[in-house]
């Protein structure tokens, strides 16, 4: 079902002009290539608004008129646009409507304005009649990719809400499908078209081992193997294979995790049982009903056998078959751009892939590849050089992480230059981009000592945000000079965060594909915030981030990310308060909503809530129920494809701590000795290398002392305190940190019999924490205690009875509240 409009003209408009004319929003893409000369005879142009369009805008010059065609569900953007075509197309002229209905060229939003409600409530009665008495799978052309809906997606759409929003939720999932960020995330794979003795055709794609797919909706999956062997699956049996190992993006389109190993050798035995020839199949010689039965069976063996998948970069020879594919591919069909776009997506995805195997020149090489397919795209259709710069910038972050700087800023130049190129007339994004590479060669020319180019960058991003007064460039402009202006003025630096991260709030409640840069932000702003002791201020962000959250919890578009940092902050501030009950279930339903969301890659955010609830329930005395929280979190980081040495020393550290508290030490220094492998080297010139090395010392030196090794204890101690006193830096973490070590030192002194070293470090300690106390952060309450309780034994060690009983009633106190 589709509807038209047509206008009558002695001339075909100029292409480029109407196209460029209609582009209100800076989001309209074009499919087909723009020709400068006449408009061909017949020859049609596919419009999209990108990130809102479900299937796009055709426009067609034949036969002295222009037709302008929406198909079934075209979203109200869609109609909007082709309003705006026939309006530009028109002028005063006549529209006439498929339906017998004409206006001039001014009035036909007056005039049509109801046919998208009906044209989509129709074409809603369509699918669910054809779906529910047929039982059919219906599958829809849309500006990136096909959507499909049949039985399963259709009773999942049903369920969700009430029948007169059956429209918008089906418009809402074609959205979902055309645009979903996590597809970036996979390698989309190509359909490929076959054809046997150029009678019957039929579509297949290629499916190898230690891939991330998103495999499209096709009749044939041809696996690759390393014998080369002819295997190929209907999508049917395909899909009964691996039910409980892919994720449906739609009824048909499957997201499916690497099969790798074992694995793969259990699948290609499993697909051997189930495999067909597939010209027998089309032709109806194969049993359907027998093949689905057994490919039923050998997908629930299947499912018993496979090993759970450990998420991570999979080694990059992993995608050299389907690279090896796409090359023979492009040898027999050279002038294939859509092979020439999977060539450089794949040499893009496995230069990530080297990156994260610490593998940098052969990252750099698979880039550079990349960006030669890119080149060659660009060349034949001009519309794809935003992308090309893209695949520059891509190849400067590369070049940062090799640790070659100057080549990061070369590369940059190279993306914005490009983009330059594209600027005028071109979408919003190409300026977005254009900011964030201005903003980027900012901060490299500032790690170079470079502050005049700096500048230069800076005051170019500001004029192209002044000029395109782009709330989103704008916030990524304030975000990156307030990074510049952190030391030298620190005023200023959060005042640009704040207003930044306004425009971020803003932008995201209007758009919620830009909620991940708001959510960033919030967490560079309350850390801010909280280095300065500004508790209110910390708070009040926080407060502001989980309404945010909670809305996009309620519409399912929350991710694990945000949801762990988020309640994170929460229990973080909460227990600042002291408010534990609350901080608590901050942490639990932190918790729970993240494991809710968690997809296979995500482990990494299970163990960060894991983490929280663990400091939860220490702050409530559970010392035995935060110990097994912390063991949570280990299991967790170590099936995390992203998880840091860091975030697992962190882990070890902490957990050591509390099975101190618990008077374990001997088991406190087997975790202690476990996360010695992860210190780094010690280089006072890196801060966070002293910071985790003195953290790791102040735990060992505590289990010495509880063991009686007081000597070993205070070698132990004194080192971590030398450690901070040359990186500390003058926040509320860093002096916190120091006097937490101090109040180890005292007790240590103490117990060897050095009473004025244990004074003074119990009272310089205690200093510290009373400031930050009467500022609203109490995180070190329990060391107060310990400084308090050590300063009163000196005390009546020096007979000074009243001034001890006054530390002792102090201290009571603070363990009450």
């Amino acid at each position: 079902m589709s509807f038209s409009f047509y206008v009558t003209a002695y001339a075909p408009p100029s292409a480029r002009q109407l196209i460029q004319q209609v582009d209100d929003h800076g989001d309209l893409r074009v499919a087909e290539e723009i020709q400068d000369g006449p408009w061909e005879e017949g020859f049609a142009y596919h419009l999209h608004r990108e990130g809102v369009s479900t299937r796009g805008v055709e426009l067609c010059w034949e036969s002295d008129q222009l037709q302008v065609r929406l198909l079934t569900l075209a979203s109200p953007e869609d109609w909007e646009l082709a309003f705006r075509v026939l309006e530009a197309a028109a002028g005063d002229d006549e529209v006439r409507g498929e339906n017998g209905e004409s206006a001039p060229g001014g009035r036909v939003r007056e005039v049509f304005t109801d046919l998208c409600q009906l044209s989509n409530e129709g074409g809603t009665a369509f699918l669910v009649d054809r779906i529910q008495s047929e039982e059919a799978v219906l599958t829809l052309p849309g500006p990136a990719r096909a959507f499909c809906i049949g039985p399963r997606l259709l009773a999942e759409l049903e369920a969700a809400g009430e029948r007169d929003e059956l429209t918008q939720r089906i418009l809402a999932k074609i959205r979902e499908v055309q645009y979903t960020r996590e597809a970036r995330d996979f390698y989309c794979a190509s359909v490929l078209q076959a054809s046997v003795d150029d009678e019957l055709a039929f579509t297949l794609t290629a499916f190898g081992p230690g891939v991330r797919y998103l495999l499209p909706e096709v009749q044939f999956v041809a696996l690759v193997t390393e014998d080369d062997e002819e295997l190929f699956l209907d999508h049917d049996s395909f899909l009964e294979l691996l039910a409980g190992w892919a994720r449906f993006l739609d009824e048909r389109q499957v997201f499916v995790e690497p099969l790798s190993g074992p694995n793969w050798e259990r699948f290609l035995a499993a697909a051997r049982a189930c495999a067909v020839e597939p010209l027998a199949f089309v032709k109806g010689e194969v049993e359907r009903e027998v093949l689905t039965a057994r490919a039923r069976e050998q997908g629930a063996k299947l499912s018993e056998s496979l090993e759970p998948h450990e998420p991570g970069p999979e080694d990059p020879a992993e995608l050299d078959r389907a690279i090896e594919l796409l090359r023979d591919a492009r040898e027999r069909r050279p002038d294939d751009l859509g092979i020439l776009d999977d060539l450089a997506t794949a040499y893009a995805q496995r230069a990530q892939a080297r990156l994260g195997r610490g593998e940098q020149e052969q990252a750099l090489r698979d880039q550079d590849q990349a960006i030669r397919f890119q080149a060659k795209l660009a060349r034949r259709d001009s519309s794809r050089r935003p992308e090309l710069a893209l695949a520059w910038a891509r190849r400067s972050d590369l070049s940062a992480n090799a640790d070659a700087p100057r080549d990061a800023l070369a590369d940059l130049d190279r993306a914005a230059q490009i983009l330059e190129d594209c600027l005028e007339g071109g979408p919003r994004e190409v300026a977005l981009n254009l900011v964030a590479a201005r903003c980027r060669q900012a901060e490299l020319a500032s790690r170079l000592g470079e502050d005049d180019d700096a500048a230069d960058a800076l005051a170019a991003a500001e004029a192209l945000c002044a000029q395109r007064d782009e709330p989103e460039a704008w916030a990524r402009l304030l975000r990156i000079r307030a990074r510049l202006r952190q030391g030298r003025d620190p005023a200023a630096a959060m005042l640009d965060l704040a207003r930044a991260f306004d425009l971020h709030e803003r932008v995201a409640k209007e758009d919620p594909d830009e909620c991940s840069g708001f959510f960033d932000l919030a967490e560079e702003l309350w850390e801010e915030r909280l280095r300065q002791l500004d508790i209110p201020g910390a708070s009040g962000v926080v407060e502001r981030a989980l309404a945010l959250l909670e809305r996009e919890l309620a519409a399912g578009r929350a991710r694990p990310s945000w949801t762990s940092r988020v309640f994170a902050a929460r229990r973080t501030f909460l227990g600042a308060e002291r408010r534990y009950p609350e901080a608590f279930e901050a942490a639990e339903r932190g918790l729970r909503e993240t494991q809710s969301l968690a997809r296979p890659g995500d482990e990494g955010w299970v163990a960060r809530s894991y983490t929280e609830l663990a400091s939860a329930r220490e702050d409530t005395g559970d010392l035995r129920g935060a110990g097994e929280a912390y063991a949570h979190a280990m299991a967790a980081f170590g099936r995390a494809p992203d998880a840091r040495p860091s975030e697992l020393l962190r882990t070890r550290v902490l957990w050591a701590g509390v099975l101190n508290d618990l008077g374990q030490p001997d088991q406190a220094r087997l975790e202690l000795e476990r996360a010695e492998r992860l210190l780094p080297e010690e280089d006072e010139r890196d801060s966070s290398s002293c910071w985790m090395r003195a953290g790791w010392l102040h735990a060992h030196a505590h289990a010495a002392r509880l063991l009686e090794e007081l000597p070993l204890s205070r070698e132990l101690i004194r080192r971590a305190e030398a450690l901070l006193s040359q990186v500390v830096e003058p926040t509320s973490f860093g002096e916190g940190f120091l006097a937490v070590v101090r109040c180890e030192r005292a007790q240590i002194s103490l117990a060897l019999g050095e009473d004025d070293d244990a004074r003074d470090a119990a009272q310089s300690a205690l200093e510290v924490l009373q400031a930050h106390a009467q500022r609203g952060l109490h995180f070190g309450a329990p060391m107060s205690c310990d400084a308090e309780l050590v300063l009163a034994r000196l005390d009546l060690r020096d007979g000074e009875l009243p001034r001890a009983m006054e530390r002792l009633d102090r201290s009571l106190r603070e363990i009450g509240e």
